[in-house]
């Protein structure tokens, strides 16, 4: 990531997206990385988050975002710990103007397997939605929405 970084293909921007502009908290397990809560998320927090490192963080929409930086994204992927719904929903503005493909994690909670592909289908028109999982658990398991005029 570092060689991207330096060679200008890579840019790290400290926000995170919502469906509101606000501030908020990241915490991440230090002893296990692979673990991390964002209290933007719809999940409930993991009982010994107390131990864990907390980083505030501010919050912007991606329609926001995209407008304020004239970006016009052709590729979304998501997996942001649970706070998929309301990033999706400060972006849907420009998921539908630009008609992006969609890469968006639904396995950190029961409700966004099921409200992501709902919310998602009701709210693009013309999307083909696949499914793919990549792991012999319940993790790991992304929604696809791929407009129809892109040939697959």
């Amino acid at each position: 990531m570092e060689k991207f970084i330096l060679d200008g293909r890579l840019n790290i921007i400290p926000f995170a997206l919502g469906n509101e502009e606000k501030v908020g908290n990241f915490y991440l397990n230090k002893q296990l990385s692979v673990c991390s809560y964002c209290d933007f998320s719809n999940n409930n927090p993991p009982a010994d988050m107390a131990k864990w490192e907390k980083i505030q963080i501010n919050a912007t929409t991606m329609d926001k975002f995209c407008c304020n930086n004239n970006i016009m994204p052709d590729f979304i992927k998501m997996d942001i710990e649970g706070a998929e719904m309301p990033a999706l929903e400060g972006g849907m503005k420009t998921i539908q103007e630009c008609r992006p493909q969609l890469a968006i994690s639904i396995y950190h909670s029961n409700e966004d397997f099921i409200n992501i592909p709902l919310y998602l289908n009701k709210n693009l028109k013309n999307y083909h939605f696949k499914l793919g999982h990549y792991s012999p658990w319940r993790s790991e398991t992304v929604l696809y929405a791929i407009p129809q005029e892109i040939k697959f």
